[in-house]
């Protein structure tokens, strides 16, 4: 995140552990998922928010991009052996959220209809591969929770990876440690 010059910085807590992906029985296991939260609380207002989750490079034979759906903003990569795939809540989620761990005030930026068709939200490997936020300034006091999810396995014919970051910030916050 950039700041400007003048403006306070807010407190930033990061917390990131490897996680359960929750598959389930119906699933064959994935070789890993860890979980990233941050909690962004502002002591004066900050400019609008900007995180990412991304890699530096997609290797030559690495193919994929943006995986979304069902409230969740995914990308997912895959090569002949591994497939990756990083998640977060889309714009319809973080609709949802607002008032609880999110600013009621951002519920504005989201419009109910459509979400997505908002100056803000999560860009899926659109400009680089990964995840980038764009999100609403926070005013003094306010605070949000953002999260999330990175998971690997075998490249296979199943939704293993996608599934296991379909995840919320209560749930990777209850399985990580500072």
């Amino acid at each position: 995140m950039t700041f400007l010059p003048d403006a306070e910085a807010p407190a930033i807590e990061l917390r990131v552990a490897e996680v359960d992906p929750a598959l389930g029985d119906h699933l064959e296991p994935i070789a890993a998922c860890w979980g990233a939260v941050w909690r962004i609380t502002a002591s004066a207002r900050t400019p609008e928010l900007r995180l990412s989750a991304t890699l530096t490079a997609l290797p030559d034979g690495v193919r994929g991009g943006a995986d979304t759906g069902e409230r969740l903003a995914a990308v997912t990569y895959e090569n002949a052996d591994t497939r990756l795939s990083i998640g977060t809540h889309d714009e319809e989620a973080i609709r949802a959220r607002c008032g609880t761990d999110l600013p009621a005030s951002w519920a504005d930026a989201f419009p109910e209809h459509e979400p997505w068709n908002s100056e803000f939200g999560v860009d899926c490997g659109r400009t680089t591969p990964g995840l980038t936020w764009r999100l609403p300034p926070l005013a003094a006091g306010e605070s949000c929770v953002i999260h999330a999810a990175v998971a690997w396995g075998p490249a296979r014919d199943d939704a293993a990876t996608w599934i296991a970051v379909d995840t919320d910030p209560t749930r990777l916050l209850g399985q990580t440690r500072r």
